[in-house]
């Protein structure tokens, strides 16, 4: 028998790895081989791969790592859209709590418990407090954070007496008003009437009774109606006046001191003897110079007294 077929089969190459054709390739064995360790090194990527594949047959779609994408960025922009929205609320709560702190504040001042109850004036000698607070303008009932305690005072210090004002709310419900009032450094004779003037020359209340405590001055011009001043060289009978002290009126028995149309002062005694003073200045020293001539036999029997220069004073009928 001949066994040409399985002499074939046995001179054949068992497999193509074991060809001699020199251009062939090295080994298909080989090449195998390295498929399968790289196949093995990357075994997440074919895992990956036939996930996606997987994907693909189930929806159809051309791009297969596309859907992937999708699903990631879609993710991401919800979380964005969330971060903002957060961001939005707690804005919003915060503008919320400011709007209902500044509701509950303007709430709390418009309460009838934070209105006026009383207004309470302090200070005054010869004004009455109804004076006061008919000039005030503030009224019980009226809200505290309404009234301007500035345009008050303003308006308190417009009143010719009064020097000094001090408006501020005592809360809840009390205006204080706290006045100082100006005080008399001498008297303008005006007739039958006599203006008060304080020490800064402020005409601030016209009396029909002759003041005591204070030295009368006739021919003082411009003063005709409370908040006049003097002026000029007319001021300067105040600090005179201011220092002639009242126990020094009382023992001359000064009555009034006259000014002249040059400017120059008499004073009249109630001993009807005239001193003549002159300028409205040295006052102390004048007036010793007068009391020390009226101790004397001259002086006592002397009409006229000439002070202008207190060193040499001049005695005559």
């Amino acid at each position: 028998m001949t066994f040409e077929g399985d002499v074939d089969d046995i001179d054949a190459p068992h497999n193509a790895c074991e060809t001699d054709d020199i251009h062939a390739p090295h080994n298909a064995c080989e090449t195998d081989g390295l498929h399968s360790e790289e196949v093995s090194e990357n075994s997440d990527v074919v895992i990956d791969l036939t996930d996606v594949a997987l994907r693909q047959a189930t929806t159809g779609s051309p791009h297969p790592i596309r859907p992937f994408l999708d699903a990631k960025v879609r993710a991401r922009r919800i979380a964005l859209k969330r971060a903002v929205g957060r961001r939005r609320l707690r804005r919003l709560i915060w503008i919320g709590s400011i709007v209902g702190s500044i509701g509950l504040v303007w709430a709390l001042f418009r309460s009838p418990l934070l209105d006026v109850n009383a207004v309470r004036v302090s200070g005054l000698k010869s004004a009455l407090p109804e004076s006061i607070q008919k000039v005030a303008k503030v009224s019980t009932g009226e809200a505290m954070i309404d009234i301007d305690v500035n345009d008050v005072a303003r308006r308190i210090s417009a009143l010719p007496y009064v020097k000094f004002v001090e408006v501020d709310r005592q809360w809840p419900g009390t205006l204080r008003i706290k006045i100082t009032e100006r005080t008399a450094a001498l008297a303008v004779a005006l007739g039958s009437e006599f203006a008060l003037v304080d020490e800064s020359g402020v005409f601030f209340r016209k009396t029909a009774v002759r003041p005591l405590n204070v030295v009368v001055v006739s021919g003082i011009p411009g003063v005709t109606k409370p908040g006049d001043k003097l002026i000029g060289s007319a001021s300067n009978i105040v600090s005179f006046a201011q220092d002639i002290p009242l126990s020094v009126v009382e023992m001359l028995g000064i009555d009034t001191l006259s000014r002249d149309d040059r400017g120059s002062y008499t004073m009249s005694l109630r001993s009807g003897q005239v001193v003549i003073v002159g300028d409205p200045v040295q006052a102390r020293a004048k007036l010793s110079a007068v009391a020390a001539v009226l101790e004397t036999k001259e002086g006592k029997g002397a009409h006229r007294i000439d002070v202008q220069v207190p060193e040499l004073p001049v005695v005559g009928s």
